[in-house]
Parts: structure tokens; C-alpha cells; sequence
């Protein structure tokens, strides 16, 4: 307080002593000649600034303008008004210092780091839509076949936007050679009620009604998948939506002691699984990038059921094997191999 004071006192006090000095030499030189008059006009504006100029220094040194600037740059700093017109390597730059100050540690940036693997495999999942609730039933029974099952799968969940728009489509598939046969597949999407109730909804959807709309393995509008079986369907006429709830229905045939893959294809809160098999049966189960602390199981011949409240990324989700009881569990069949191995798993 003392530096800044001392230095104001002074500025203030120059530009005093000038404009007194321009005083007294303008009643000595009168008339003052035109460049004197000139002359001396500058001083004395100059001699005015300075006095202004240390008054300022000083007052914003007092504790309450101190108080004041600090708090209304609290104020500009908590409501992140200014983040918006940094560009995207200002903003990944200020995430960076915010992280070392936070850590303590100067190299987190460092090359190979999991900052750098944050920024570029994670970090576009935040600001991207996601699902919510995922429901998935999965009923399996045999078939003539003593080495083919059936399994009747369905899985509901909601979609929720970040931003404007949801996710841009549905997909169900499955990796090459997974599954023998695709008997049935459907998708029902549905409206969220209190969308009906808004004034220019039906100006935007005049087609959309409260009943389900569904979608048959026939319709042209479910494009097959790229590679494997299985189906994809764009949401863009419901982009806008947020808390669509989809529906998927899939009936097929698989071999009975096969690694299925079931994982997420878009970034998920909270999932339930119910599997429902005959008791002459295994069934072991395995997950892959999940935090076992938030998963809870519970399991009894002919049913198994687990819930995860937590996220999900995409490739994030579970293997699992319906096997004859003289077969090898899954965990142990699996002792040692990659995530990769096991999602392509034969």
C-alpha cells in the first residue's frame, strides 16, 4: 500500500507544482506571446492529467476499491463470460494450467501422458449427446438344435441432448460370425409427452403423435450395418428431441459355448441387464472398462441380472458365454487376453 501511495502522492504533486508554475508565469509574461500562450496551455493540461492520474493510483489503492475490483473480477472469472471468446488452443491451454495448479505438477502435459490421452480420446464425449437409463432384457432358450440357442433381446433407453441434438442414430449389430441368424428386428421410438404440450410442436412434427412409431425389419429407412449383422437407423427427424426413448427388439440364433460382445456404441448413464437362460446352463459374464466398485450382480441358476450406476463409454460393455457345464468358464478361458482379443473373440 505504502509503494503504490507514495508514487501517486508524488504524480499528484508534479502535476500540482506544474500547473501552478504555468499560473505565475502567465501573469509575469503578459501578454504572452503565441507560442508562450500555447506553451504554457500544454503544461498546464499536463500538470492537471498528473494530478487526476495520482488521485486515481491512490484511491483504487484504498481497501475498499481493492475489495471492489477483486470481487468484480471474482465475479467475471466465476461466470466464465470471457471462456467464450478464447479460441480452442486458449481454452486447452488454461484447462492445462488449471490442472497443474490443481495437481501440483508441472510436467502433466508431458508427452504420452493421460492428459494427452484425455484430450484425444476422452474429451469429445463430454460435450457430445449420450444415453440415459439403458434397460436391456435378454431371454434365451434352446432350439432343435442341441448346439444353437435363441436369444429374444431387447434394450430401452432415453436420449439426451447436449446442446441442440441428440444422438445422430440408432445401431444394433454384431461382430462377423457372432451371430448364426437375425429371425426378427425392430426399433420403436417414442415421443416424451410434454413435447406434445408445447405450442409450435405440432408446426415442427405435424406427421408426430403420442403413439409409438415403429420401425420393421423391412423398412427401408433401417440401413444394414457396415459390416456384421445388424441394423442402423438416422434419428435426424427427432434430432431435437431430448429424452426420445427408443426401443430395440432383436430375435436371433447363436452357438451355444460362443464369446457374445455386447458394449455401448454412444456414451451412457446408468445400464440394467436381466439374463433369463435354461438352468441346464452356465453362464459366466465378464466386463471390460467399467469400475467394478458401481457394479452390482446378482446371479442364480436360469438368471443373472446386474446394474451399473455410472457412465459407460463407447467400446465399454460386457462378454459373456452361455456354455454346456462341462465347458471352461469365460474367466478362465479368457485369463490373459487383451480387450481387443475378446471383443473378436471366437
Amino acid at each position: 500500500m505504502k509503494k503504490p501511495n507514495t508514487w501517486g502522492l508524488a504524480i499528484s504533486l508534479t502535476g500540482l507544482m506544474a500547473v501552478l508554475l504555468t499560473v505565475i508565469l502567465d501573469e509575469r509574461l503578459k501578454p504572452p506571446g503565441h507560442i508562450t500562450s500555447i506553451t504554457l496551455g500544454f503544461f498546464e493540461h499536463l500538470g492537471v492529467a498528473l494530478i487526476i492520474l495520482g488521485l486515481v493510483g491512490i484511491i483504487v489503492d484504498f481497501d475498499d476499491w481493492q475489495k471492489y475490483f477483486q470481487e468484480r473480477l471474482a465475479e467475471t472469472i466465476v461466470k466464465r463470460d470471457y471462456l467464450r471468446t478464447l479460441d480452442e488452443p486458449e481454452l486447452l491451454s488454461l484447462q492445462t494450467d488449471t490442472l497443474k495448479a490443481f495437481f501440483q505438477v508441472d510436467d502433466i502435459d508431458r508427452k504420452g501422458s493421460f492428459l494427452e490421452y484425455f484430450h484425444t480420446r476422452i474429451r469429445d464425449f463430454i460435450g457430445s449427446p449420450y444415453r440415459e437409463d439403458a434397460y436391456a432384457i435378454m431371454s434365451i432358450t434352446h432350439t432343435d438344435s442341441r448346439d444353437l440357442l435363441q436369444v429374444e433381446d431387447s434394450i430401452t433407453y432415453k436420449c439426451r441432448k447436449v446442446g441442440d441434438f441428440i444422438q445422430d442414430d440408432i445401431m444394433w449389430f454384431n461382430e462377423p460370425g457372432e451371430v448364426k441368424e437375425v429371425l426378427d428386428f425392430k426399433v420403436v421410438v417414442q415421443i416424451p409427452k410434454n413435447f406434445f404440450q408445447s405450442p409450435e410442436f405440432k408446426t415442427r412434427y405435424p406427421q408426430a403423435t403420442e403413439h409409438p412409431i415403429v420401425f420393421e425389419r423391412n423398412d427401408e429407412r433401417l440401413e444394414a450395418a457396415d459390416e456384421g449383422i445388424g441394423f442402423k437407423l438416422s434419428l435426424n427427424d427427432y434430432k431435437d428431441i431430448d429424452g426420445l426413448k427408443v426401443k430395440i427388439y432383436a430375435k436371433y440364433i447363436f452357438e451355444k459355448n460362443r464369446f457374445l460382445v455386447w458394449k455401448m456404441t454412444h456414451p451412457s448413464n446408468r445400464l440394467m441387464m436381466t439374463f433369463t437362460y435354461p438352468a441346464d446352463l452356465d453362464f459366466s459374464i465378464e466386463s471390460f472398462g467399467i469400475a467394478s466398485n458401481d457394479l452390482e450382480q446378482e446371479s442364480k441358476d436360469g438368471f443373472h441380472s446386474l446394474k451399473y450406476d455410472s457412465w459407460l463409454l463407447p467400446d465399454n460393455g460386457f462378454i459373456f458365454q452361455f456354455r454346456d457345464r462341462d465347458t471352461a468358464p469365460v474367466k478362465e478361458l479368457l485369463d490373459g487376453v487383451s480387450i481387443e482379443e475378446k471383443a473378436h473373440a471366437d
